[in-house]
């Protein structure tokens, strides 16, 4: 939709109101308004972190984030207006895809670790040790393109930190504050505690202290010194996709100009999450039923000490002797198995519940002619250890991580559908349009384009109340209410949730 600036009139076919209508009155009403010229400053990186990130689990918890992120909303775009927009490089700068960015690192991460596996595949079959005793001057030689590489990735970083810190992270801090905090701020001015308060309560309380940059001031002043830590550092930093990618490359690439071992460059190469968000999914999946993979591992622990005493009393014969590798002297060597109640249990850790077959695997079989009873015992022995051990407490565990990674599947596929095939603010699917004869790109365009009911509220946040017509001044009025009646919701949306 072209905007003509100098005069910032536009018409917005897309805010309509429904609950002032009289009931005969089937004719759709819309708003005419001025559009804020503080819209203009919004990014396109913050609608696209918008929505990616908006909860969709249902139509309710959208209008929510809707109402709830306006406040950060206004926030960016008085910023960008203040500082980032009044200058052409800063403004430049902000529209760095750090995507991009991490794209190229990568692509130097594989070109470093292709050049290690290069000098490591024309003759360095010797010991580590060995390596850096006796081949150091030949070491710096071979790996000095490997040392080019690491300074010229080091410099994209700085550049990436100083665009991020300069810009970005003002902007991110303040996000994780407004979005997590200015309720509790409210709460603490007006000393309501146990009243629910509701968004845009801290618009009207801006109002009230004067504009919305000093109420985040004051809520800035109002946090705990942890607090802001906190949000700096974990919120802000480590669990931003955008840059922890880089914190992490900055750091293990400083380890090997240090230490200079290889294995800290093959590490780098899991960073891949940055350009594969989808992976972070496996983390998740873990994180997820993390209690109850937690408790199961250590249930089957238990069992596993449980059955560290029966051998130890019953099954010691079994487990006499073994040959084992003595690493000083390079040679294989006779030693008992079961000499000791901790050496038992790492044993019947580490390898009996890696065997397929559960301990019997790793035991010798026993003669059923000479020695029936013993034999019997080691029959019940082996049976109910890979019954409990390998089959139950095996399989649990595993039908857990796969739950897991299906309801995670079927997320993502419901996310993905709502946001590609659902009106944001209607819920008209795709499939719906079709039936209807509509065309969902231009619905989603013109008539409900999400963004143009971001400005419609960013107008009503930042004009005199007094000065609204009946339906600007019912809406206003609605949102503390948490009445989001004001928003057109298509007819067939809840026969399509059905349907789903």
């Amino acid at each position: 939709m072209d905007i003509n600036i100098d005069n910032e009139l536009e018409e917005n076919e897309n805010i309509i109101e429904k609950t002032e209508k009289e009931e005969d009155e089937k004719k759709e009403k819309y708003v005419f308004f001025i559009k804020p010229y503080l819209s203009f400053h919004l990014s396109e990186q913050t609608k696209t972190y918008f929505l990616y990130n908006v909860d969709r689990s249902l139509v309710i918890n959208k209008y929510i984030e809707l109402i709830s992120y306006c406040d950060y909303f206004l926030f960016e775009m008085m910023y960008n207006m203040k500082y980032i927009n009044k200058s052409k490089i800063l403004k430049s700068l902000s529209k760095i895809s750090f995507y991009v960015l991490q794209v190229i690192n990568y692509i130097l991460v594989l070109v470093e670790n292709a050049l290690l596996m290069y000098h490591y595949y024309r003759g360095y079959s010797l010991s580590y040790n060995e390596y850096y005793l006796e081949y150091e001057d030949e070491k710096n030689k071979r790996f000095i393109d490997v040392v080019i590489i690491i300074i010229i990735k080091l410099l994209l970083i700085l550049f990436t930190f100083f665009v991020w810190f300069y810009i970005n992270f003002i902007i991110t801090f303040e996000r994780n504050i407004i979005v997590k905090e200015d309720k509790n701020f409210i709460f603490r001015r007006l000393g309501q505690q146990n009243q629910h308060i509701t968004h845009p309560t801290i618009f009207k309380f801006f109002r009230e202290e004067g504009n919305l940059l000093e109420t985040i001031a004051l809520i800035n002043e109002d946090l705990s010194f942890l607090k802001k830590l906190k949000l700096a550092l974990i919120d802000s930093i480590i669990l931003n996709i955008d840059i922890n990618v880089f914190v992490f490359s900055f750091i293990l690439d400083i380890l090997f100009l240090i230490f200079g071992h290889p294995l800290i460059l093959a590490i780098e190469t899991l960073l891949l999450y940055g350009i594969f968000p989808s992976l972070l999914n496996i983390f998740k999946a873990f994180t997820e039923k993390f209690s109850s993979l937690l408790s199961c591992l250590v249930f089957t622990y238990l069992i596993i000490y449980v059955y560290n005493y029966i051998t130890i009393f019953y099954m010691t014969e079994t487990f006499d002797l073994g040959e084992v590798f003595h690493y000083e002297s390079e040679n294989y060597i006779q030693e008992p198995f079961c000499y000791s109640s901790l050496q038992c249990f790492l044993i019947l850790i580490n390898y009996v519940t890696r065997s397929g077959g559960g301990i019997g695997d790793v035991l010798p079989l026993i003669s059923y002619k000479h020695d029936l009873n013993f034999f019997i015992g080691r029959f019940i022995y082996d049976l109910t250890f890979f019954i409990i051990i390998i089959m139950i407490m095996g399989n649990v565990t595993f039908g857990l991580i796969v739950d897991t990674f299906g309801a995670l599947r079927d997320e993502i596929y419901k996310y993905h559908n709502d946001r590609k095939n659902i009106c944001f603010i209607c819920q008209l699917s795709r499939d719906g349009c079709l039936l209807k004869n509509i065309d969902y790109e231009k619905h989603i365009r013109d008539e409900h384009n999400l963004w143009s009911y971001v400005d419609f509220l960013v107008y009503l946040h930042l004009y005199d109340a007094n000065n609204f017509n009946r339906i600007e001044g019912s809406v206003w009025d609605k949102l503390p209410e948490r009445d989001y009646g004001w928003i057109p919701i298509s007819s067939d949306a809840g026969e399509e949730d059905e349907d789903d």
